[in-house]
Order: C-alpha cells, then structure tokens, then sequence
C-alpha cells in the first residue's frame, strides 16, 4: 500500500512539472510572437496555458496585452478583471485595466481604476499621469493640473506630465503658465516637437504670433510630416496677412494628412483675404465633405459667395448654419445682411434682432441703420 501511495505521489509530482514545463513554453512562445508584433499568434500560446492552469495570472495578464494590441479593448479589460479577480493587490492591473477605459471613453471607470493602482502604490507616478488625461477627459482641468503635479512631484523629469499640464493650464486660459510648463518639457527633452508645437500655440494666445512661428519652425525641423505644426504656422502667418505664407503651409498640411479638416478650412480663409472668392468656397465645401456639421465652413463660404455676389448661395449656407446651431448669432447676422441686401428688409431685421439676442457685437449698429 506504501509503494502504491508513493507511485501516486511521484506520478503527481512529475505530471505537475510536466504541465508547469508546458505553460511555460507557451509563455515564452506568446511572449515571442507579441515582441514580433504577431499578437493573434501570442493571444492563441497565452489561451493554451490558460488551458492547462485557469488561474494563471501572468497568462492573463500577458494576454490582455496582446489583445490591446490587436485593439480589442473589451477583452483586454476581461483579462485584466480575472487578474484582479487572481490578485486584488495587482496594481498594474487597475493601472493597464484603467487605460483600456480610457480608451473607450469611460473616464470615470478609468479614474476608479487609477485610484485603487495609487492606493497600492501611492508612488505610482505613471498612475498619477493618466488619471490626469481621465480627469481632462471629464472636463476637470484643475483636477488633472493636481495629478500631473503630484506626477512631476515624483519624477521632476516627467517630459509628458509637464507637456500635458501645459495644455491643461491652456484650457483654462493660462497661457504664460502654459509656456512655463512647455519650456520645462523642452528642457527635460530638446527634440520633444509636440512641446514646441505646444508652445507655439501659447505664444500665439498671447499675441506673439513671431515667437509662435519661430516654435512651429522648431517643431517642424524635428519632425518634417507634422501636420498640425504646419496647419498652425499658416494660422500665424494668416494672422501677420501673409497668406500665400499661409496658404503654403497649409498645402503641407494637407499633402501630409489629406483628410485635415481645418487645414481646408483655414486656406479657405487665407484665399478669402486674397480675394481667391471661387478658391475659398472650393476649401471650406472640402471641410464639410469630411465634417457635414462645420459651422464655420458653412459660414465662411457664404461670405465667399457675398464677396462673389452669389447672395442666394450665401444664404443656404447661413440657413445650414442655422440648423445645425440654431444659436450662432454669426449666422443670423450674415443672413440678415444679405436679405436687406435681396431687398427683404423685414426678414433681414428679424434675423439682425436674433442675432443682437444672441450677442452679436454689431448687431444693434445695423438695427438702427436698416431698421428703423
């Protein structure tokens, strides 16, 4: 009975490290194939091993990666909640687990997550970082300066925290103490040239529409197919009236992304000032092509079509204006002008009182001298 009990054990023993032997090599399989960016192949090693020991927390937890990989963000966050569920201390669960959210837009389920990574770690500065995104996500910007503080607070050489508190400060209208933020990201990274582009758009806020094309420079030369940089440069170029300046950069922009909606937009205005009136309209259409619901575009090619005398032109396009945003004084007020100018006064009127309603600067001038 002794030598029956025994077997047993030593049988148990050796089928433990046979099935132990196993899993590892579909680890280090899977692991393999997702360096090589083979994630379907990894994903099939990790579900073998999970097949041979269901409570394997590396298995999942490797898993779940390779489907982020592969953008299946769902079951990225599956595989992450049965790690949690394998061991409520993994903080680097809740911290991979709250970025999937993110990504999905569930911000608040990211901040829960962020939360219980930085209960386990309050060091975790990564954490801290992208808890701060979430809270931007929500519209929280005092709420995210704090997390990226406390996230440079504990890595004063975090280039990505000082950037992102930057456009934080940016959103609530901070400027200077945006471009202190960016200076501090350039110092800590010379060729970071979303930074410079970054800081181009501070200097532009305040003004400095020099400074800002001399930051756009920079961030161009670092990185030559940065489209945003370009659009940028010919927006301070339009701003200084050189607009053929303008309107090269935002060629670029679109020979690099040929679905930029605002780089059309935006030539659209610089032909506008050069009288381009055909040029103009031909931009803005292209914007609304790829945004149907441009309110701008709708509005600067109706003040195209004014500038070509195409005054029923202009004014269906200030009516699709209006119906999309059916409180932009701007449209009122450009649509009121032209119905005066088509001799209806009193529809012009109506629409020049709306517009006055809803803030019109102008407005009120024009009442008194069309209206009376």
């Amino acid at each position: 009975m002794k030598k029956i009990v025994l077997l047993l054990l030593i049988f148990l023993v050796f089928t433990s490290n046979s099935y132990s032997q196993k899993t590892r090599k579909y680890i280090r399989n899977g692991f393999v194939k997702y360096n090589s960016d083979d994630f379907q192949g990894a994903i099939a090693d990790y579900n073998k091993a999970i097949d041979i020991k269901p409570n394997l927390e590396e298995a999942y937890s490797k898993r779940g990666l390779a489907k982020l990989g592969l953008g299946d963000i769902q079951g990225a966050i599956a595989d992450y909640t049965k790690v949690i569920e394998i061991d409520p201390k993994s903080g680097d669960a809740y911290y991979i687990r709250g970025g999937a959210k993110s990504q999905l837009g569930d911000f608040q389920g990211a901040i829960d997550d962020y939360n219980k990574a930085i209960k386990l770690n309050s060091k975790f500065d990564k954490a801290y970082f992208n808890r701060g995104i979430a809270r931007s996500g929500l519209g929280d910007a005092q709420g995210a300066i704090a997390d990226y503080s406390k996230a440079i607070n504990l890595n004063y050489k975090f280039t990505d925290a000082y950037n992102n508190r930057g456009l934080s400060k940016m959103g609530l209208g901070d400027a200077k103490g945006a471009i202190a933020d960016y200076n501090e990201a350039i110092n800590n990274d010379p060729d970071f040239s979303t930074s410079y582009n970054n800081r181009g758009l501070a200097k532009s806020a305040l003004g400095d529409a020099k400074g800002a094309i001399a930051d756009y420079n920079k961030a161009i030369k670092l990185n030559p197919d940065f489209s945003t940089a370009y659009n940028n440069r010919g927006f301070a170029k339009t701003g200084l009236g050189d607009f053929q300046g303008a309107i090269a950069d935002y060629n670029k922009a679109i020979d690099i992304n040929s679905y930029f909606t605002m780089a059309y937009y935006n030539r659209g205005v610089a032909k506008l000032g050069l009288g381009d009136f055909q040029g103009a309209i031909t931009d803005n259409n292209k914007a609304i092509v790829i945004n149907p619901m441009f309110v701008e575009a709708y509005l600067n090619m109706a003040v195209a079509k004014q500038q070509s005398n195409d005054l029923k032109g202009a004014i269906i396009d200030y009516n699709k204006a209006i119906e999309i945003n059916p409180n932009n004084a701007k449209a009122y007020f450009g649509r009121g002008l032209v119905r005066i100018s088509l001799g209806d006064k009193d529809s012009g009127c109506l629409d020049l009182n709306k517009a006055r309603e809803l803030g019109h600067n102008r407005a009120n001038e024009l009442i008194k001298e069309y209206c009376k």
